[in-house]
């Protein structure tokens, strides 16, 4: 063989190698693109379990098997009961309903929940109230417990998220109103796969009087709002729920 011929041989053999390299290389980006992308179409949020006036609720289906137990009509409950009225020398304004807690809060942060969370919480009480123990009256707390999960473009469940909505509902002043307090979330499970950083946090954008100015309601909007990041993607959602001040707890 000529030199000629065994130099154009090498180069073949050179190009081939370099060749062969580059589309495996662009074989691997497109993996990474798979793994590191979620499938919206996958992103399902369900609830895992519930309590209503701590009765059981293993009778009440939605006609699939799957128990149902916090419908509004379950939480509404009649005070049949005398309240107690309290003294509180400050003025009062019944129907304006604030927000004295919290509005803004994470719970989760770098994939794990944050410290001390269980502190952090708003309430909806009527304009003048500065603690909600000036309340009586108050009901037994409800807790509702939810999951997010998610999935990415191989079909890998990248994400679980499982967190329990809780709410103390009913407080009154003076016999009038129904008020909300210890209102928040708290996160119970946090899965990710290597590669996915998840945070949540939490948001209350209003509080208003879904009663009457005699008799007020409170209401709160309950937006929980999470993100999921990886080298080269980021998804985010939101869940949001409004409670209110009888008892009731409902998805948006």
């Amino acid at each position: 063989m000529s030199k000629k011929n065994h130099l154009m041989l090498s180069f073949f053999a050179m190009f081939f190698i370099l060749l062969s390299s580059a589309i495996y290389a662009q074989d691997t980006v497109l993996d990474l693109n798979m793994y590191y992308t979620i499938d919206e179409q996958s992103i399902v949020t369900k609830v895992l379990s519930a309590d209503c006036f701590s009765k059981e609720v293993e009778d009440k289906s939605d006609g699939n098997n799957n128990a149902n137990p916090c419908s509004e009509l379950d939480f509404i409950q009649k005070r049949n009961e005398i309240p107690k009225s309290i003294d509180i020398p400050i003025e009062v304004i019944i129907s304006n309903i604030i927000n004295i807690g919290k509005q803004l809060w994470t719970i989760v942060e770098a994939g794990r929940p944050v410290v001390n969370v269980q502190n952090e919480y708003a309430t909806a009480v009527a304009q003048g109230i500065n603690n909600w123990m000036q309340l009586d009256l108050w009901k037994t707390s409800f807790s509702k417990v939810y999951q997010v999960t998610a999935k990415n473009l191989y079909r890998m469940e990248v994400v679980k998220f499982s967190y329990k909505i809780i709410w103390t509902y009913g407080g009154s002043y003076k016999g009038v109103g129904q008020y909300l307090t210890n209102v928040s979330i708290l996160p119970i499970e946090v899965n990710a796969l290597w590669g996915y950083t998840f945070a949540s946090q939490v948001r209350i954008p209003n509080v208003v009087n879904v009663g009457t100015n005699s008799d007020p309601i409170a209401g709160m909007q309950l937006d929980l709002h999470w993100d999921v990041r990886t080298p080269i993607k980021v998804a985010s959602g939101e869940n949001s729920y409004f409670i209110r001040g009888d008892g009731p707890l409902r998805e948006l």
